[in-house]
């Protein structure tokens, strides 16, 4: 307090109380320009809650789709992050349940293997394979910014299961959600997810038809399912937010200024394309009108090499010069795709097809963008793999499909590796020598060199052992076998002798 304040405190404390306050946010506003008032600069403030702001989510996610179905860029970047995030073969599980001394019960891995690679076969309610069924699911996550999926198990009415494990997935949209716009406060509700008072989710409230049906069903009760049923992936910025937001949420604007700028330029170049010459007539004097009354129009068939022989006095055949598409078309697109990109953590060369620079240089981008799928594909298993199969295993002992060994450590049965997509070897003959030399320095493991090419190491040996067994039963000699590369052995007969 200065000298005045003291003086106001006694008889009007909070006037004094006010001047405090002013003068502290005085003091901020002087340490940090960016939070001045500037007449150049307007400045844009987001104050709300992380559900104040996911209420735009529906404009966002109709826009998204929008820009999926009719731009091939915004395909191309979609396209490019669950080509990253889930692959060709999806997610792939390696079980890894452990005895009570730690040892990995294999024969019971191989087991697991088996049941989720048979129940991988049809995942979904409608039959889908467990590979289609995560692209269509990391897509709709990433496009609309959350997908949500309903498990099935167990007897179900005028339901028939398509593998012996009586479990399966409902895949549904966001759109399956009431709007996020729509809130109950007595329950603690906020766009279809009733939340504790903790902000944890406890129940979903989901649409029975989706909205959009075509199929004359507009009914839109709702269902309550509990949260321990649904599974939830969502985008999401903000703590204690209930919806998510679209990956393309920072880029909407930019992709579809983009797309109208091409478009424009598209239109400009087909009218220029369609004007081809003019008859300039020579000066105002020398026009004498239509000489010929039978021929109100005249036509010249254009042909290469043609020569124009039967012109009127004074007239001359002038060509329309044509600047379209413009010469900054194409590096003011590319340097609106490269900020696109930037914005949803997306390698611009792949999804421009523009493959340019040394092998440092790819390698640093590629090495870049795949920790970036790395970060969305944990967030994936997290939220989608891991329950699915945790369920997967709950479900069949419960149905008396799989029985666990006695000697399993009851702590150790949903341990598992989760396999996602790995970085591609843009040198393969580089790649392995490097992964060799850090398994012979103790650097890496021969287990983890498998990982790292999207393979199972318990298969892999397996195969390995039968492939090298039966070459060998055989008598046949290969240079995949490095014990023939060891040099033999000669025992002389006095070296028998003297032992």
């Amino acid at each position: 307090m200065n000298i005045l304040d003291r003086m106001i405190a006694p008889f009007f404390p909070q006037r004094a109380l006010n001047r405090l306050r002013a003068r502290a946010q005085f003091e901020i506003l002087a340490q940090h320009e960016a939070a001045r008032p500037d007449r150049l600069r307007k400045i844009k403030r987001s104050t709300g809650s992380g559900d104040a702001v996911a209420i735009h989510s529906r404009s966002l996610r109709e826009q998204a789709r929008w820009l999926d179905e009719n731009y091939d860029l915004a395909a191309g970047i979609l396209d490019e992050k669950v080509k990253g995030v889930i692959g060709a073969k999806g997610i792939l599980i390696e079980p890894t349940p452990r005895d009570k001394s730690g040892e990995i019960l294999t024969d019971f891995a191989e087991e697991l293997s088996g049941l989720f690679e048979e129940w991988s076969r049809s995942v979904t309610t409608c039959g889908m394979p467990r590979s289609d069924a995560e692209r269509i699911v990391c897509l709709s996550w990433l496009r609309d910014g959350e997908m949500l999926g309903q498990l099935v198990q167990g007897r179900v009415n005028l339901y028939q299961f398509a593998t012996r494990v009586p479990l399966a997935v409902e895949l549904l949209e966001a759109d399956y959600l009431p709007s996020e716009s729509q809130i109950d406060a007595s329950r603690n509700i906020v766009g279809g997810v009733e939340r504790n008072a903790w902000g944890k989710p406890t129940a979903y409230h989901i649409y029975k038809d989706h909205p959009g049906n075509l199929m004359g069903k507009w009914s839109l009760t709702t269902k309550r399912v509990s949260a321990d049923n649904i599974l939830h992936l969502k985008l999401a910025r903000r703590s204690r937010q209930a919806r998510g937001i679209s990956l393309l949420a920072p880029v909407i604007q930019r992709l579809g200024d983009l797309r109208d700028y091409e478009h424009a330029e598209q239109v400009a170049a087909k009218v220029s394309a369609a004007l081809t010459a003019y008859i300039k007539k020579g000066e105002p004097q020398m026009y004498m009108g239509n000489q010929n009354d039978d021929d109100d129009e005249r036509s010249f068939d254009i042909s290469p090499l043609m020569v124009f022989d039967n012109l009127a006095p004074g007239e001359d055949v002038g060509t329309i010069e044509s600047n379209r598409p413009s010469a900054l078309l194409t590096p003011y697109r590319d340097a609106m795709l490269k900020a696109a990109c930037a914005g949803t953590a997306s390698s611009y060369s792949t999804v421009s097809r523009t493959y340019m620079g040394t092998y440092s240089s790819q390698r640093q981008e590629l090495v870049d963008v795949t920790s970036t799928h790395a970060v969305f594909q944990d967030q994936f298993i997290n939220s989608w793999s891991m329950p699915c199969y945790e369920s997967l295993i709950r479900v069949s002992i419960a149905s008396g499909v799989l029985r666990a060994p006695a000697s399993l450590d009851v702590r150790s049965l949903f341990d598992a590796e989760y396999l996602g997509p790995v970085m591609p070897w843009i040198d393969p003959v580089k790649e392995a020598n490097a992964w060799k030399q850090n398994v012979r320095n103790g650097h890496a493991t021969d287990a983890e060199a498998i990982r790292a090419r999207g393979r199972n190491p318990v298969k892999v040996r397996a195969k390995r052992l039968k492939e090298i067994q039966t070459n060998r039963e055989d008598g046949l000699v290969t240079d995949t076998d490095p014990y023939f590369d060891k040099p033999s052995i000669q025992v002389s007969d006095n070296a028998q002798t003297d032992q």
